[in-house]
């Protein structure tokens, strides 16, 4: 039966691959396919409907149904009201006839068109409805041909070496991320991470580990920059503090117990 749905779904998409019909009008020509009545036949919808389900305005409706019809897509047959030069109703007849010949008579001789034995590809005769439903796998980027993860060219004996060497062996994978990416923007190279790593487990040595940062922030951080503490050598002992025999006691506890011992000394 003319006009059924999938008559309207090959003129809708015709439509749709038309390049020289506006957007408005493709919207116009959906909500109108919509109220088709497939058992009467009948399209009466009206403008301020249409303006209603499109989102379009009233005007901008009325242009998209004046292109629809200047470009054959639709026929209208309006009547007016004996008492009023207003239309009395809209009556939409849609060229279901071009939904199986498509666009093709319009198209430029370097289009492509399908072959009709190709049931993958929809009826119509635009580019870019010959690309739709096609079992090709499309082809690589050659931007990306050659190239590989950023995790893939960076070595991994490198991030092993530093992480041997580190003295807080705890979230690796996030560790890795933050190695690589140092690398990959050159902001150092491995070498340079290792004998940071060096370096800051021979200055936290014997530290409780809660105190000793991740490897991950110690990278974000860039902690392969600070410069070794260095030690002086008036500092080894200085806590020691010499015993003088005529000091002061340092306590109120010791110095009661010297008087007590004066007096037992006296008595």
């Amino acid at each position: 039966m003319a006009g059924d749905l999938v008559d309207r779904f090959r003129l809708l998409v015709a439509a749709c691959c038309d390049q020289n019909l506006s957007p408005a009008a493709r919207a116009v020509l959906a909500k109108i396919l919509d109220h088709y009545n497939t058992r009467t036949g009948q399209c009466t919808p009206s403008l301020d409907r249409l303006a209603r389900t499109s989102g379009l305005a009233r005007r901008s409706v009325v242009r998209a149904v004046k292109e629809l019809r200047e470009k054959g897509w639709i026929d209208r047959d309006h009547s007016t009201r004996e008492d009023t030069r207003a239309f009395g109703s809209n009556h939409f007849r849609p060229a279901f006839e071009r939904g199986d010949l498509g666009t093709e008579r319009s198209l430029p001789r370097d289009e492509v068109v399908p072959t009709p034995g190709d049931e993958t590809v929809p009826r119509v005769g635009t580019k870019r409805c010959a690309e739709v439903g096609t079992k090709r796998s499309p082809e690589p980027s050659k931007k990306n041909q050659g190239k590989g993860t950023k995790s893939e060219s960076i070595d991994d004996a490198a991030f092993d070496r530093f992480w041997q060497a580190y003295p807080r062996r705890v979230a690796k994978a996030a560790a890795r991320q933050v190695f690589d990416r140092i690398l990959t923007k050159a902001q150092a190279t491995a070498d340079q991470l290792v004998e940071g790593a060096e370096r800051y487990a021979a200055a936290t040595a014997g530290k409780d580990p809660e105190h000793i940062a991740h490897a991950k922030t110690w990278l974000n951080g860039e902690r392969w920059t600070d410069e070794p503490v260095r030690h002086r050598d008036s500092d080894i002992g200085s806590t020691a503090q010499p015993h003088h025999p005529n000091s002061k006691p340092n306590s109120a506890t010791a110095y009661l117990m010297e008087r007590r011992a004066r007096r037992m000394s006296h008595g």
